[in-house]
């Protein structure tokens, strides 16, 4: 499975990887990456387990350059929409070092990883993990300084509901803050491939913010990569 795995995230090498192979292998081994790279949405089995290694490595140099981009209020309380690995989460709990966190997360395979990865947080009553679904969040109204989504929004299945439910949930004046890689302008080799991913501009998320309520929105892109940060206030 490790040879697996590391054959579907080097693309590079697969031509010399197939070279004399029975010729039904690639197009297998494809629909195993096809498989592998859907459980970027809803990790499950084996195969999420692994994506959720991979996403807590890719997304990195992604999230320390959003984080320069966060607030430098007193936030005390955190809300992190689709944890996945956890590590997000561990570090929005370094650069706010008062705050409590709550992240959550709709497969379970996340919500396990994700308590791993935070157990000495959790431990100290920093940081709690639950299985929940943007879609249908029980959380305390008004609660939250803060609620951040790395990554997740493209699979949000309804934003109108989503947004709704975000603004329920942050108190008057606090912020959530969408950190994406893909902006919706630069061409995408996943667009129209992932089960249920759509990839959204940023002008795009500050309308639908605007119109479910938010009172402002403001956004970021990197310099040379089409990554993008969008902040919208209640």
């Amino acid at each position: 499975m490790l040879l697996t795995i590391l054959w579907i995230d080097k693309r590079d090498k697969q031509d010399n990887y197939f070279k004399g192979a029975d010729a039904s292998w690639p197009h297998k081994f494809m629909s195993l990456r096809l498989k592998y790279f859907n459980n970027t949405r809803k990790p499950k089995g084996i195969l999420g387990k692994a994506m959720i290694v991979r996403m807590n490595r890719h997304h990195t140099p992604l999230v320390s350059w959003a984080l320069s981009h966060f607030p430098n209020d007193d936030i005390n309380t955190i809300l992190d929409i689709g944890c996945g690995g956890g590590k997000n989460a561990l570090e929005l709990l370094k650069l706010y070092k008062n705050a409590h966190l709550t992240a959550v997360d709709y497969s379970k395979v996340s919500v396990n990883n994700s308590r791993k990865m935070l157990r000495c947080e959790i431990k100290n009553n920093r940081c709690e993990v639950l299985e929940q679904d943007v879609m249908n969040l029980t959380l305390e109204k008004d609660n939250f300084d803060l609620i951040t989504a790395f990554e997740t929004v493209y699979f949000w299945p309804d934003l109108e509901i989503s947004f709704k439910n975000v603004l329920d949930c942050l108190k008057r004046g606090g912020k959530f803050i969408i950190t994406h890689e893909a902006d919706g302008i630069t061409h995408n080799q996943w667009d129209g491939v992932l089960d249920g991913l759509t990839i959204y501009t940023a002008d795009e998320l500050k309308e639908k913010l605007l119109s479910v309520g938010f009172s402002s929105v403001e956004s970021f892109h990197h310099e040379n990569n089409p990554w993008i940060v969008v902040i919208g206030t209640k």
